[in-house]
């Protein structure tokens, strides 16, 4: 394996003084949610100041409360309103994520998205592309956390972190409905209920939208996720979360030519082209609590992403003359599938250090990815089969350490010194190419040191 240099990044930040939403925070929760246990990017305690202080880097929340006052059709609808974030939506529902955070592009993946504090972009070490954008119907909360986030969540994090904690249901049933412009439909599901004696709850949130879409750009989602928690001890609580996703949608790459785009027109440019994707995933969480200064937290998870990606060929010489797209009756599948496997467990410490309060987190996760690429050519009387005339497998085994301690220097200030150490080893195998096999392995350890004030 080889051993990458030595990347040493030291930030002082003596005064950061951030915003954490457009509006104050209001800390409240059902009983559902004390019983769910989750791997926490933001702990929401006390006021807004004390969520931003106890954080190093700069902090957003936008609460339940905030985003049904927007209602909006996508998470980027909430995203473009932070400052900082920039985002870049194929269409009105953002089926594939396009953010940045601090000046990055939105086009580039160097910004980490969670969710529940599971990655949730395709590949990490495998192409790390968000053919999957967590659906906005079942979000609770949006957290954006900008610059120093990589210590504790690893890869992807040049811009920062975007965590969607999603929605725990309370007791009964709501179901609701919206319509809008381009025939837009949508019904939504929530439903849940606990046992007799409080400590265990289950509940489901399902959606169905479609639409015609803008420049004819329609789609028709599924999204539908269950969760159950339960109380095992005065000390430990498990949750899972199981759900699954399906959108078929009429986008594609191709855009307007220049004399059509001058002109304002609003037609689809790639009629024919289908933008295919579905996702199956499930999260298990345990938490035990060893004493009012100790916890552990363990998250188990897996996910499958497929993204079918079918474009027609263009005619370049007769579209150049008709001033617009023209196909041909070929087209090609560029479609993958992604598969991921994790462990990651957390220990909490309230401690005294050199005589001094202070708060530790040490950490470890193993992840385990693989992704299978396939070219299909085909025909439009025959549009789903044909030739795969290139197959890929990429595959990656990572391992990651942290570790983190917060100490309360005087009643005005905290330093937070910090470690992250992280491993991989990459592999491709070209199916289509004899089994032609490369692999590259790193190791990287990157060093942190905030100073803040304290709360």
């Amino acid at each position: 394996m080889r051993q990458s240099s030595l990347s040493i990044a030291i930030t002082l930040a003596l005064v950061s003084l951030n915003s954490a939403a457009q509006q104050p925070i209001e800390s409240v929760e059902n009983n559902d949610k004390k019983i769910m246990p989750t791997m926490e990017v933001i702990q929401v305690v006390g006021d807004a100041n004390s969520v931003i202080l106890e954080h190093t880097g700069s902090v957003v929340v936008i609460e339940r409360q905030q985003i049904e006052k927007i209602q909006p059709l996508s998470t980027e609808d909430i995203l473009r309103r932070i400052t900082g974030v920039n985002t870049k939506s194929e269409e009105e529902t953002a089926i594939v994520a396009n953010f940045g955070i601090r000046g990055l592009s939105a086009s580039e993946s160097k910004s980490l998205m969670l969710e529940d504090g599971v990655p949730v972009a395709s590949g990490l070490f495998i192409g790390n592309d968000r053919y999957f954008n967590p659906r906005i119907q079942r979000i609770e909360r949006v957290e954006v956390l900008k610059g120093s986030s990589s210590l504790r969540y690893g890869p992807s994090t040049i811009g920062g972190v975007v965590n969607y904690q999603t929605k725990t249901p309370d007791d009964g049933v709501m179901l609701t409905g919206r319509v809008g412009s381009f025939n837009m439909q949508e019904v939504s599901l929530e439903a849940g209920g606990k046992n007799t004696s409080g400590d265990a709850f289950a509940g489901v949130v399902a959606t169905h939208a479609k639409s015609d879409g803008f420049m004819d750009k329609g789609y028709e989602m599924t999204d539908v996720m269950a969760k159950a928690g339960v109380i095992l001890s005065n000390d430990q609580k498990l949750g899972i979360k199981i759900s699954r996703y399906e959108n078929d949608a009429n986008i594609s790459y191709r855009g307007l030519l220049h004399d059509d785009y001058l002109a304002g027109a609003d037609y689809n440019p790639a009629p024919d082209d289908k933008f295919l994707t579905d996702r199956t995933a499930f999260d298990i969480n345990h938490e035990v609590t060893f004493s009012n200064q100790a916890t552990l937290k363990t998250l188990v998870y897996w996910s499958e992403v497929t993204r079918d990606y079918w474009r027609y060929s263009v005619d370049t010489d007769a579209s150049n003359d008709a001033g617009r797209w023209v196909y041909t009756d070929s087209l090609t599948g560029n479609n993958r599938t992604f598969d991921r496997v994790g462990i990651e467990t957390r220990l909490t410490l309230d401690h005294q250090l050199f005589g001094l309060s202070a708060n530790s987190e040490f950490g470890v996760r193993f992840m385990q990815e693989e992704s299978n690429d396939t070219r299909i050519r085909a025909t439009r009387s025959a549009d789903r089969t044909g030739a795969n005339d290139r197959h890929r497998v990429d595959s990656a085994d990572s391992y990651a350490a942290h570790g983190q301690t917060r100490i309360e220097l005087t009643n005005k200030f905290a330093i937070t010194p910090g470690l992250r150490v992280e491993s991989y080893e990459q592999t491709r195998v070209i199916l289509t190419d004899n089994n032609n096999t490369a692999k590259t392995s790193n190791t990287e350890l990157l060093l942190q040191v905030w100073v803040l004030p304290t709360p």
